[in-house]
């Protein structure tokens, strides 16, 4: 944003539209939540072993190569019905693709809307630096992230924007490990759908929508370009043959100048891939997006599954009290939910709290989207009840709340009507 002090100083006093009452019935709740959200920590020490130099998040925030345009007409179309505070539209190139969605197919004829393309990335997660730090400052930085997942086989990647130039540059998350074969620690894609994520202090969690929790490190990103070892000029990832003979010899992260490296995992013992997923049925959680609630103390991090409609259950909602006393800072406490509810309404794609109310972003195909206030309710385990809504983008996901601006910050991942209109935007939550 061009003049953020000034922007948010004026948020309250934007209205967004009308509000709409909401009378949605919920189905009955899973009873074992916390159980099955239970998970282990994982720690992947070959994060420390890659050989390339390292780069920081402030560096990158300094290094942007793509140009947002703040409240831009290319994407404009992509507001449908709903009136953001103000938007930003991605570079041409990443705004637009042949494939606009996750598996979308409306007519339900077999064949998606448009045509596959298996270069495309499809934005899904987002955060801020209002989620990173208490004082919302990243050695004075002002930044949010947003992650994508590739079509093809590129895994998932962020691209950190500085909001106080607009400008963004793209970093490929990756899985560190020995190879064998080559002797060396080499990484590769994370092939995973990044619902949702959560910039906590040096860390990056990422949803992994059967396993549980992905943890990336701010500490632990590499500079391709500055590495000799490493090329930002090849497609492929990890340790690849460059001059097409035969031989390995440099780093590669499809093309990008960073990668930022998995450290660790926390985990459960078991894919969860049951058929039983939104039947209500136990032992069938999914990971689908995260936020962070720093209203109470310890901070909270705020995990939920994406129900689409027709199912037993709209989806489950659950919080992990962040331990930040420990010797291993900025962890979940134990890997055991500290409280859970059930949703009000399907297809949340994202939910985030302010403490006295929670949001949901709810999608609605290729029409706007709604966000829904709702409240939890005292003690665990309770239906959470929806009060309000309001209109937002085509193709809402997960969402994120900068606190000192009162705004709810999310991304949407269609295309509208074919055209580019992919957008992070802001939205209020005092006046609806």
């Amino acid at each position: 944003m061009r003049q953020p002090r000034r922007l948010f100083a004026a948020v309250a006093a934007i209205l967004l539209g009308t509000t709409v009452a909401v009378t949605a019935a919920a189905p009955a709740a899973h009873a074992g939540t916390v159980s099955d959200f239970t998970l282990s920590w994982t720690a992947y020490p070959a994060a420390d072993q890659i050989p390339m130099v390292k780069a920081t998040m402030t560096s990158v925030f300094d290094d942007g190569n793509h140009q947002a345009v703040y409240n831009g007409t290319s994407c404009s179309g992509g507001k449908g019905s709903a009136n953001p505070l103000f938007w930003y539209c991605f570079a041409a190139t990443d705004g637009s693709s042949l494939r606009d969605g996750p598996e979308e197919d409306n007519d339900k004829d077999g064949v998606p809307d448009y045509p596959f393309d298996p270069s495309s990335w499809i934005p899904q997660g987002i955060t801020s630096v209002s989620d990173a730090l208490d004082d919302e400052d990243w050695n004075g930085k002002k930044g949010l992230l947003v992650g994508w997942y590739h079509s093809g086989d590129n895994g998932i990647r962020i691209s950190a924007m500085n909001t106080a130039t607009q400008r963004y540059r793209h970093l490929l998350l990756v899985n560190p490990y020995w190879n064998a074969a080559l002797g060396r620690y080499d990484f590769k894609a994370v092939d995973v759908h990044a619902g949702g994520m959560v910039w906590y202090g040096d860390y990056l969690y990422v949803a992994d929508t059967f396993w549980g929790i992905r943890v990336f490190s701010m500490k632990h990103i590499y500079d391709l370009g500055a590495s000799s070892n490493g090329t930002t000029t090849c497609s492929g990832i990890g340790f690849v043959d460059t001059n097409d003979n035969g031989v390995r010899d440099k780093y590669c992260a499809a093309t990008y100048k960073y990668a930022m490296v998995q450290v660790g995992m926390w985990q459960r013992p078991s894919a969860s891939t049951s058929g039983q997923f939104c039947t209500g049925s136990a032992n069938n959680p999914r990971f689908s997006y995260l936020s962070l609630d720093r209203a109470p103390t310890p901070d909270r991090l705020i995990v939920g599954e994406y129900c689409p409609s027709g199912q037993t259950s709209n989806g489950r909602v659950v919080a992990y009290n962040m331990n930040n006393g420990s010797t291993v800072t900025h962890q979940l406490n134990d890997g055991v939910p500290d409280a859970h509810w059930t949703l009000p309404v399907s297809n949340i794609q994202g939910a985030a709290t302010n403490g006295s109310h929670f949001f949901l972003n709810q999608s609605k195909g290729h029409s706007s989207g709604a966000i829904h206030r709702a409240l939890g309710g005292a003690g665990n385990g309770n239906q959470m009840t929806a009060t309000a809504s309001t209109p937002t983008p085509i193709g809402p996901e997960d969402l994120s709340i900068w606190r000192t601006s009162a705004t709810l910050w999310s991304v949407t991942e269609h295309l509208h009507s074919g055209q580019q209109g992919r957008m992070i935007y802001a939205m209020a939550w005092t006046t609806w």
